[in-house]
């Protein structure tokens, strides 16, 4: 929405070669929600806070049925500060805006193949989690040690030779590279 009228030609145009583009945001809530099932707690209640997006309260039903689940809802247009409900993803987002080049707006280093796009971000989800400690305060503490997945704080060194396979080798929950 809000295209000037050049750009609203231009999409005009793309759309009549290629057809109207299909939305794929309620597929990958699905997805997203599927694995957060198979590697959630199966006695804990599952907690999801989001912004007011509709499809998610039905996604979240047709994913945990009857089992029950806590959805907390907040307002994406609130003042985004440490009170917001939100503040969590959008600190990530702006993390990934900031640590990722393609993802930076307004610029041309942006990914041309999903799949480059989800290398990177696998890269920066393994500096953020295993080398970055969670805090300046709390250089030496990663957010994967405090999760319990990790027992120590790793080098770019080291976690540069791991192989894709081994994050599909361990779980969550107290599992991971250091508990062979």
């Amino acid at each position: 929405g809000g295209l000037s009228e050049r750009d609203e030609a231009r999409k005009k145009n793309w759309q009549d070669l290629h057809g109207r583009r299909v939305g794929q945001s309620r597929a990958a809530v699905r997805r997203t929600l599927e694995a957060w099932r198979r590697w959630h707690h199966p006695v804990a209640l599952p907690q999801l806070q989001s912004d007011k997006k509709h499809s998610y309260r039905a996604q979240l039903r047709a994913v945990f049925g009857s089992r029950g689940h806590s959805h907390q809802v907040g307002s994406s247009k609130a003042t985004r500060d440490y009170r917001n409900l939100l503040f969590p993803i959008n600190h990530t987002n702006a993390m990934l805006r900031d640590h990722v080049s393609r993802l930076v707006r307004r610029s041309w280093a942006h990914s041309k193949k999903r799949t480059r796009l989800s290398r990177h971000l696998w890269v920066f989800a393994l500096f953020r989690n295993y080398v970055r400690g969670i805090t300046r305060k709390v250089p030496e503490v990663t957010s994967a040690m405090a999760l319990g997945i990790a027992l120590r704080k790793y080098g770019w060194s080291e976690v540069l030779r791991w192989r894709a396979d081994h994050f599909f080798r361990f779980g969550t929950h107290g599992r991971g590279p250091d508990s062979r």
